[in-house]
């Protein structure tokens, strides 16, 4: 018969008891648990403790939440030989259990706090669908923490892809030594705090969030402005100001891929050092030519909710939440060198862009086809007929009116 062992969930590295030398293996008070912290790359933004029995061949014959036994879970504890907690990487202190996943030799079973998160409720087959996708869904309901999206988030408010929340967040454009490169900070609201971050709906993998912060700060260079290049998460004591040697910065590895890691064993100081680092990022990464400085050419008309810029990036370049839909001005000295641009035949000259579709209005929505376009001969006959028709009420006005009023006037004399 096979020894069983209680696992108490609420038990972690930090206060779980014994530590076994360097390999940072510690063990529960009795010694008959082991505990350790597991990442995965597929899950970024999350750690799990996992609970296992020191002794091989042993198995979980109960759960304790710290020291109370919980019945909530005695329909998968049956061979169970492992039993993983999930938590936010920004939860140091371990306080919010967001999932547990228990293994055993009847398969995987996940289970989600319920409303109050007072029990544990087996959602084994709404979770195994996507774990990360869960994952998001409780950290966003019990830490707030809500997914950072540097591509696709447009400026606010911002609906947040799991809890659907209306998360308001405020963002701020600036061009830094005279727009050699460009800053975008993103700072949420409401006590809301940034979980993890993604780019145009991927997973960047990479950046973990080790403490509570609302703030960020994502750098831009001109020669790769599709992609950012720096990220700075600052400690939550500098949130309301960028201080440049404070918490964590990040940079991309490659222009292919989702892939960052941390920057090490460079000090940070000055816009000067940043700038000098983003210019090695960008030739490494794309091998790009970063000596050409992009000087600012045109004011961009916002609408009043977003900050005014001036940054000429070429067409295709603009990253997808700066892309506001405005034109790119091209240098007048080199218009002439460039090449004709094609017009899809089926394009209108002003369409409304709606669902993906050009689109007009004429009393219902219909799509344009190449025949309802406006030709030049149609404008020509229009102008025509709208002049003829200004000189008739002219005609009439100044001398049909005056001539018959005044026979009015007489005929009404004779009586």
């Amino acid at each position: 018969m096979s020894e069983n062992v209680v696992v108490d969930i609420y038990l972690y590295p930090v206060n779980s008891g014994t530590t076994d030398g360097y390999d940072e293996i510690y063990y529960s008070t009795d010694g008959d648990v082991k505990i350790v912290i597991e990442t995965d790359p597929q899950l970024p933004g999350y750690k799990r403790v996992v609970h296992t029995p020191k002794r091989g061949g042993a198995t979980i014959g109960g759960i304790l939440e710290a020291g109370v036994a919980t019945r909530d879970f005695d329909n998968s504890i049956k061979t169970c030989h492992a039993i993983s907690v999930y938590y936010w990487t920004g939860d140091l202190s371990y306080t919010t259990h967001l999932i547990v996943q228990l293994d055993g030799g009847y398969g995987r079973r996940y289970y989600a706090p319920n409303r109050n998160g007072m029990n544990w409720i087996d959602k084994t087959t709404e979770i195994e669908r996507s774990l990360i996708r869960a994952l998001d869904m409780e950290n966003c309901n019990w830490n707030r923490a809500h997914v950072l999206d540097v591509l696709g988030n447009r400026f606010p408010p911002f609906n947040c892809y799991t809890c659907f929340d209306n998360v308001d967040i405020d963002t701020e454009v600036s061009d830094e030594r005279n727009g050699q490169y460009r800053r975008v900070t993103y700072s949420l609201s409401d006590l809301s705090y940034i979980g993890r971050f993604m780019e145009n709906g991927s997973n960047i993998i990479g950046i973990d969030i080790t403490e509570e912060v609302s703030t960020v700060y994502i750098y831009w260079h001109p020669s790769m402005a599709k992609d950012p290049l720096l990220i700075h998460i600052p400690s939550e004591e500098y949130e309301d100001r960028e201080i440049y040697d404070s918490g964590a910065w990040y940079q991309r590895v490659s222009s292919h891929g989702h892939r960052w890691e941390q920057v090490k064993d460079i000090r940070l100081e000055s816009k000067e050092s940043v700038f000098k680092l983003i210019q090695t990022i960008s030739r490494m990464v794309s091998n790009a030519v970063t000596n050409g400085i992009m000087q600012p050419k045109v004011q961009a008309n916002f609408p009043e909710s977003k900050r005014r810029i001036g940054w000429n990036i070429k067409p295709g370049n603009v990253p997808r939440h700066l892309d506001l839909g405005i034109p790119a001005v091209q240098d007048q000295s080199k218009r002439q060198n460039l090449p004709a641009q094609k017009v899809h035949p089926k394009a209108p000259a002003h369409p409304e862009k709606r669902g993906g579709e050009y689109k007009e209005k004429l009393g219902r929505e219909k799509s344009v086809k190449p025949s309802e376009g406006a030709s030049s001969g149609t404008i020509v006959a229009v102008i025509g007929i709208s002049i003829i028709g200004v000189g008739l009420l002219v005609f009439l006005k100044v001398i049909i009116v005056p001539i018959t009023t005044r026979s009015i006037r007489r005929r009404l004399c004779l009586f």
